[in-house]
């Protein structure tokens, strides 16, 4: 997101993500673990 970079966090329950996608900016989204596999180039499992 600091250069640029589009991410997706997958989570099971998204409205404990609400807080950080609201700071995060336009460039962040968040989805089921499924949107995250099929949106992302490189994945961080953490």
């Amino acid at each position: 997101m600091k250069y640029g970079a589009e991410v997706k966090i997958g989570t099971r329950d998204s409205g404990k993500l609400k807080d950080w996608l609201s700071k995060a900016g336009t460039s962040a989204s968040i989805g089921s673990f499924e949107d995250a596999a099929n949106f992302g180039e490189i994945l961080v499992l953490a």
